[in-house]
């Protein structure tokens, strides 16, 4: 069943959510708890999940379609220009990724747009609840905190190369 805003009253099973990278070192307990404060929700094709520059207290979880994540390329606001952006990533519900995992972290401007490039169904995780998960079980937060450091981690390190290539081909160029 849906209600108008897109969730549903599905429950996330823990078996599915065993399979996601972020939660592949909790137990069969502290997935149930997990489970519990995930909402399934199905988006449409086209629909925009994440909007830059938006405030986002949630993460998502993609089991079932694929989704685009897009970074605008200018600031020039109110022109044509705003809707140049460059695709960093798609992302594929059979690989169960996860994105807008800063959001659990505190009130943090998105920093990319994510838009839904066919029907997915996601898991979403709100923070106010994540937060009083890991009161309760320190060790779980840890657990996921730890996958959320080592992913954020292997981001940057793609990002730092990728602006060091960009950063010498535009001295190369300049030299010319």
């Amino acid at each position: 069943m849906q209600t108008p805003t897109g969730e549903s009253t599905e429950r996330a099973s823990p078996a599915l959510l065993k399979e996601v990278y972020l939660l592949q070192d909790l137990t069969e307990a502290q997935l149930e708890h997990v489970a519990d404060l995930a909402e399934v929700v199905q988006v449409p094709q086209g629909e925009r999940i994440i909007s830059e520059g938006q405030r986002g207290e949630e993460m998502y979880i993609l089991f079932e379609g694929k989704v685009r994540v897009m970074k605008q390329l200018t600031f020039f606001e109110g022109s044509e220009h705003d809707e140049l952006s460059k695709i960093l990533s798609t992302l594929d519900g059979k690989e169960r990724p996860f994105f807008g995992e800063l959001g659990l972290l505190g009130q943090t401007e998105r920093t990319a747009s994510v838009v839904a490039l066919e029907p997915c169904r996601l898991v979403k995780i709100k923070r106010a609840p994540f937060e009083r998960l890991c009161e309760e079980d320190p060790r779980l937060g840890y657990l996921i905190l730890k996958r959320i450091a080592q992913v954020t981690g292997k981001r940057l390190l793609r990002t730092n190369r990728d602006v060091m290539k960009l950063s010498t081909a535009l001295c190369l160029a300049l030299e010319e």
